[in-house]
C-alpha cells in the first residue's frame, strides 16, 4: 500500500515513549511479531489475508489485505492498536465527505487514490490524493466532510501519536465536546494541538510543561466585524489586500484577528487588531 505523508512523527514528552520518523525503508521486513501482537491483530481483523509483518518506529506493522483492499495497521508491542489506514474507492466516501471535496478548492483535480485513517484516541479522517499537472496533494477531510489539512505530495508513512494525557484534559477541559486531530512537538518545544470544535478546525498551542499559550483559528475575510474591516481601510494600510486572517485567543482573555496583507511590489506585513477594531500594537 502506497502510504501518504501526514505529520512528522510526534516528539512525545519525557514520561512517554519517544519515536523518531522512519520511512518504508527503514523498516525491518521479515518482522515475527509477539504473541500480545499477533493476537490483537487476529482479533480485530479475523477476515485479514496476505499479512506480512515490518517493525518500524518499534512499532509492529501489519500489511494486509481487507474485502480486497489494501491495507496497514500499527501495534505496539503490548498490542494495542495505534492505527490503520484502509485503501477504498471513491464511490465509498461518505457522502458528507463527497460533498466536501467537490465544494472545495481542489473540486477540478483529479483524485488519484482514497483511504481511510483510523487511530486510536484521535478522529478518523478520510484521505484523498489529488493530482493536477505537476501539482498533488493529500486533502484530510473528517466524517462530515471538514477539510482540516491539506498536505503538498503523498510520500512518507503516517506514524502513530500518542496523546499525553495532560493534553486530553485540557481540551476535555476547554473544549468541551471537541475531537483531537492531531497532537505535534514542534522543533521549538511547543506543543501544537489540532482540534474540531463546534464544527471549526482549531489550533492550540501549549509550551514545553503544556500550559496554554494560544488557540487560533482561520477566519475569512468577509467575515471580519465591521470595526475590524474600518480599521484595515486606514490611511496606512492604501493598496493592501487580505491575504490571510487568524482569531486568536490568549489565557489572559486577549482576543485578537491577526491579519496578514499584501500588495504587489511592496513587502507583505502583518497586523494585530482587536473585535472593536483596535490595533494592537507591540
Amino acid at each position: 500500500m502506497k502510504t501518504r505523508f501526514w505529520k512528522l512523527c510526534l516528539a512525545v514528552v519525557p514520561a512517554l515513549v519517544l519515536m523518531s520518523c522512519s520511512g518504508d525503508d527503514g523498516g525491518s521486513s521479515g518482522h515475527t511479531p509477539n504473541q500480545a501482537v499477533t493476537t490483537a491483530f487476529a482479533t480485530r481483523y479475523p477476515a485479514a489475508t496476505d499479512v506480512s509483518w515490518e517493525l518500524e518506529g518499534g512499532y509492529s506493522k501489519a500489511e494486509f489485505r481487507l474485502s480486497g483492499m489494501e491495507a496497514e495497521a500499527w501495534f505496539d508491542q503490548q498490542g494495542t492498536w495505534m492505527l490503520t489506514e484502509t485503501e477504498m474507492t471513491y464511490a465509498a466516501l461518505p457522502d458528507r465527505v463527497k460533498t466536501g471535496f467537490t465544494t472545495s478548492f481542489y473540486s477540478g483535480w483529479t483524485v488519484d487514490e482514497v483511504s481511510k485513517l483510523e487511530r486510536n484516541g484521535l478522529t478518523d479522517l478520510y484521505l484523498l490524493e489529488v493530482e493536477q499537472g505537476a501539482s498533488d496533494m493529500t486533502l484530510f477531510f473528517d466524517a462530515e466532510g471538514l477539510l482540516v489539512k491539506e498536505v503538498d505530495g503523498s510520500d512518507g508513512p503516517n506514524t502513530p501519536v500518542v496523546v499525553p494525557d495532560k493534553v486530553r484534559d485540557f481540551v476535555d477541559e476547554h473544549y468541551a465536546g471537541a475531537v483531537i486531530v492531531d497532537v505535534e512537538m514542534l522543533p521549538s518545544g511547543v506543543t501544537e494541538v489540532e482540534i474540531i470544535h463546534e464544527r471549526i478546525f482549531k489550533e492550540i498551542w501549549l509550551d514545553r510543561q503544556l500550559a496554554w499559550i494560544k488557540t487560533q483559528w482561520e477566519v475569512s475575510p468577509a467575515d471580519l466585524p465591521q470595526a475590524v474591516q474600518a480599521t484595515l481601510r486606514g490611511e496606512a494600510f492604501a493598496g493592501y489586500t487580505v491575504d490571510d486572517v487568524h482569531y486568536v485567543v490568549y489565557p489572559a482573555g486577549d482576543e485578537m484577528y491577526h491579519v496578514e496583507l499584501e500588495k504587489p511590489g511592496s513587502v507583505d506585513m502583518s497586523v494585530n487588531i482587536r473585535p472593536d477594531g483596535q490595533l494592537v500594537l507591540d
